[in-house]
């Protein structure tokens, strides 16, 4: 376990095509601790198995005799697993907070995600035995004196005779995989799946048809976009480009010149990331994947063009958060104007008493709201507009 990160900024230095390198020093920025080594965790109780994850961040942690209360700064992930123990879950600001999953095992893992909007405060409490295979979910179940509450029915997979729709997350044995285009694309990484703005309550349990899709070899990075402090030196920053590349600034001055600042970054391995192009002149537009405010109006840059959102409730489908959003340059509003953004593939919705999800562009109606809790999806997780301008994709089968 490493204290690595530090707030004030002493020093910079360039190195070309692999980015900026930081030295921090004085005053606490984001997290304190930093495991770079999966550690084990020793209770009163000898025989509990209790290991926090390699790529775990957290401001504060506390071993108690039968529990564990950490502090996960915002926009940061800290991850435990119990080979013998379930592990209940108490102080999340909102169930998405924390995802428990139990494999095949019986090895119970548990996924803190901080959310942008502050830190998490979380006790976690080891059970009396070890979790039953197929529970967990999203959301925590409090418990005191090592024995945790009675368990939440655990989410059934649909049974349905074909699987979810393009755009759905659907997690299995612990892996979330993204529906697109009739194949499986998994996520290997909670920072990683974070940067696109999913909430881990957003993924339903896996059914057969949908594992029984090919899978697809890529692997899904970071969001194109994502200003990524690099775990692998814990000093280098990058921004996330197209095909998955990581692109350094040439210096601190271009960083912040184009509204950048050093402030709650993820923190992800890039090792595997390819280099692209560095980032060397302010005066360009912005990178793809960047989010630029012209007057009123925020525009994505993608593909050297600037795509305008149809609503705030189309923006906020994607999981941005307008702290990430900066100042259009000359060269930004000169691009070539792209199609308008629409809700997101697997946005839920609510229009006129009816449930809908959106795939491909289309929105494809459910039933019932039965038909779609049957399904694994959550009703909470529905948003009330309007979807009169959409073409109908049929119903869901």
């Amino acid at each position: 376990m490493k204290n690595t990160l530090r707030a004030k900024l002493i020093a910079l230095s360039t190195v070309l095509g692999l980015g900026m390198s930081l030295a921090f020093a004085g005053t606490a920025f984001g997290a304190a601790l930093e495991w770079t080594a999966d550690q084990p965790i020793t209770f009163t109780d000898g025989t509990i198995n209790f290991v926090i994850q390699n790529g775990s961040s957290a401001t504060t942690l506390v071993v108690n005799a039968t529990t564990v209360v950490v502090t996960v700064p915002l926009s940061d992930t800290f991850t435990v697993i119990s080979s013998n123990r379930s592990l209940a879950t108490t102080g999340e600001s909102v169930d998405s907070v924390t995802t428990a999953t139990c494999n095949g095992v019986n090895a119970q893992t548990v996924v803190i995600a901080a959310p942008a909007g502050g830190a998490e405060v979380i006790t976690i409490t080891p059970g009396s035995s070890a979790c039953s295979s197929g529970s967990g979910g999203g959301g925590g179940g409090g418990g005191g004196g090592g024995t945790p509450p009675p368990p939440t029915p655990p989410v059934l997979p649909p049974t349905a005779s074909s699987g979810h729709p393009n755009g759905t997350l659907i997690i299995d044995n612990g892996t979330v995989y993204l529906i697109k285009d009739g194949t499986r694309y998994g996520f290997r990484d909670a920072a990683e799946y974070l940067s696109h703005g999913y909430s881990f309550g957003q993924a339903v349990a896996a059914n057969a048809q949908d594992m029984a899709l090919p899978q697809s070899t890529f692997v899904q990075k970071a969001l194109e976009g994502t200003l990524v402090l690099d775990l692998a030196d814990n000093r280098t920053v990058y921004m996330v480009g197209t095909g998955a590349t990581k692109r350094g600034f040439v210096s601190a001055s271009v960083f912040t010149a184009l509204g950048y600042n050093f402030a709650n970054l993820p923190k992800i391995n890039l090792s595997d990331y390819p280099s692209g192009d560095p980032i060397g002149d302010a005066a360009l537009a912005h990178p793809d994947g960047a989010l630029v405010l012209d007057g009123q109006t925020v525009w994505w840059v993608r593909g050297n063009t600037r795509q305008g959102f149809e609503s705030m409730a189309v923006f906020n489908t994607y999981g941005f958060n307008l702290s990430k959003v900066v100042t259009a340059n000359a060269a930004d509003k000169a691009l070539a104007e792209g199609a308008l953004v629409k809700f997101r593939d697997g946005t839920l919705v609510l229009d006129g008493g009816v449930y809908y999800i959106i795939s491909d562009g289309k929105k494809m109606m459910f039933s019932s709201a039965s038909d779609l809790t049957t399904r694994g999806y959550k009703t909470s997780n529905a948003i009330n507009v309007s979807l009169s301008a959409y073409a109908s994709g049929g119903t869901v089968q």
